[in-house]
């Protein structure tokens, strides 16, 4: 499952301004579900960077979960599965961008 959560008040997430506080949030509601943090890191999207945090699940052998904060965004960009499938839910992180779609002629 790959989902794309925008933040509820539409503000846009500025983690890298307190990344450690932010981080310590981000990992502390996942510890909450019954998740542990597995690895974190940094993708550069087509916004900025992208904050990603990658947890295993309690019951899944090869399950995961990973909730990618894109940086001055409301962008919340989550996955859940199976690791082998993880590359590429990181390549769709980094393709984000602002730019709009070019309208389709009628």
């Amino acid at each position: 499952m790959i989902g794309i959560k925008p933040r509820p008040s539409g503000a846009n997430f500025e983690i890298a301004n307190d990344l450690e506080n932010s981080s310590a949030r981000i990992i502390a509601i996942a510890q909450q579900e019954g998740l542990t943090l597995r690895s974190t890191r940094t993708l550069a999207a087509g916004t900025g960077n992208a904050f990603c945090f990658e947890f295993s699940e309690p019951i899944e052998k090869y399950g995961i979960t990973v909730r990618c904060v894109i940086d001055d965004t409301p962008l919340l960009m989550i996955y859940g599965g199976d690791e082998r499938f993880s590359p590429e839910f990181y390549w769709a992180v980094q393709g984000v961008s602002r730019d709009e779609p070019e309208p389709t002629p009628r």
